[in-house]
This record gives structure tokens, sequence and C-alpha cells, in this order.
């Protein structure tokens, strides 16, 4: 009879182990989702060495930039988003710019005019801050036209397929604003000749409508909110984007153009966010 040798044992991991792994793992992943779904303010610096002959005006220029607040509720949500636009304010920067989505569109219709005008009113926060804002998906989602109504004749300026010039305390400005691609409503629109002279800044919401011919210099984009779930090493499970993957996040070069996408404030479909922080950035150029 054929004598086997024993199998060891030592090299078992016991399942109590393998019970407590996986809980201290759990426990981890649940604190680093609060963690990135908590909107904090982050610092971050650019240049822009694409406009040499206006490059003064630019040096020490800080862009306070909210984007996708998604508020669904009229009351919580907004003293949330309000304490965000507090905590900008408080930096004042050269301009601040909102980047569209400032309302969850699955929420129920009737609650929409009221979350519209919260929103509206808590812009009264500005105290006379330059201020520019665009649309988004979710607002264009939930009666475009209202929205619009809504916000033409607020503290911000609301720039959809516009360009106004600002005057900042660094000197005057010009900004376009790009209706967001995402949902239909981008149109090619130029910087007109007034414009030549002084530093340009796009705005849009998706940053797929940074990449139409033209749009030149500093983007400034949001929507896609880096992804919300941001696994480690395989990046974000989805981008509902056609912007390149890399011009999805954060910084982005590319012939002329310096597109920052910010990860916005807020969340969609799931309440939740993990590797992809939530909060509101504040830019300064160099």
């Amino acid at each position: 009879m054929p004598i086997y040798p024993k199998k060891s044992a030592g090299h078992k991991i016991p399942k109590m182990l393998w019970w407590t792994l996986a809980i201290l793992g759990s426990v981890l992943v649940a604190l680093l989702t609060i963690k990135a779904t908590r909107p904090v303010e982050q610092q971050k610096q650019l240049s822009v060495s694409f406009y040499p002959e206006v490059l003064q005006p630019w040096q020490g220029f800080r862009i306070a930039v909210l984007s996708d607040v998604h508020l669904a509720n009229a009351e919580k949500d907004v003293d949330r988003f309000k304490m965000l636009l507090a905590q900008a304010v408080t930096e004042q920067p050269s301009l601040v710019v909102l980047l569209g989505d400032y309302i969850d569109s699955s929420t129920d219709p009737d609650t929409h005019d009221g979350i519209r005008d919260s929103f509206t009113k808590a812009l009264a926060l500005l105290d006379g801050l330059p201020a520019a804002l665009v649309l988004g998906n979710h607002d264009s989602w939930t009666d475009y036209d209202k929205w619009v109504a809504a916000l033409s004749t607020g503290q911000a300026h609301l720039l959809e397929n516009k360009v106004v010039t600002l005057d900042t305390a660094q000197g005057s400005i010009c900004v376009r604003g790009i209706g967001d691609s995402f949902s239909g409503h981008n149109k090619a629109i130029a910087f007109p000749v007034d414009c030549d002279a002084l530093p340009k800044l796009t705005l849009t919401h998706d940053p797929a409508g940074a990449l139409q011919p033209g749009i030149e210099g500093l983007v400034l984009a949001g929507h896609t909110h880096c992804g919300q779930i941001s696994l480690p090493l395989l990046g974000a499970l989805w981008i509902p984007s056609n912007a390149p993957r890399e011009a999805s996040c954060g910084f982005w070069k590319n012939e002329g153009q310096v597109l920052f996408t910010s990860g916005g404030i807020g969340t969609s479909i799931l309440p939740l966010r993990f590797g992809a922080q939530a909060g509101w950035d504040l830019l300064t150029i160099k």
C-alpha cells in the first residue's frame, strides 16, 4: 500500500482571521467612502503660458469653481450648498464660476420649482463678487426654460452660449459660456474682437464641449464627478462623457488649451463616492 505524505496545515489561514480581515476591509472602504462624499475645499495651481501678451492680469488670479451640486432637498441640501458657497466667498476669489447640475433630476417633479428657487436665492451670498454660471444636463432635464428665466437676472451671469466681459480686482476678463454638450445645448460661439487684448476663460458643463473646434485657452468643466466611484488600478467605473478619459478629471493640456474638470460637490444615481473626492476648487493662476 503506498504511503502518501500528510498535507501540511501550517499555511492555512484560520477562518476567524479571514473574517477579521474582511470586516476591517469593509470598515476601511466605508470610512473612505464617507470621507470622499463629504465636500471639502481643494486648492490647485495652474499656469497660462498660452496668453503671454496678457499674462500680467492673470498673475495671482483666483477662481472658485463649484460644480454638480445635485440638490435633492430644498432645505437640507441647499443649506450645505450655502455653507460651501460661503466658504468660497470667504476666500475672496477674483471670480466665482458655477458649472451646472444644480438639481438632481431624479427628484419628485413637484419639488423642482422649490429647489430652483432656493438655489437662485442662495446666490445672494456672492455679495457682489464677479460670478458666471452655465447649466448642466440635470438642469436641462428639469425644465431648461425655467432655469434660464430664474438665473438670467440673478447675482451671477448666466452664459448659455454667450460671452460677457467682467470687471475683477485684477482687471477685465472675457468669460465665454458654452452650453452643455451632453444634453445638446452647445453651440459654436467665438470671442468678439473686444476680447482680443483681454484674458479669456471658457466655461462649460460636460468637458466634451471643450473639444469643439476653436475652443482654446483656459477651459473649466464639471459633469464627470471624476468618475464618482474610482477603484485602485481600475480607475473610474463609468464616466458619462465623450471626452477622453485623461480629460475627465483635473488638468489636461491639449494644443493651446488647458482644461480643468472639477470633481464636483454632489452625487448622481448612487449617493456615495469612492476614490473621487467631492468638493469645490480654488484655482490660483501663476
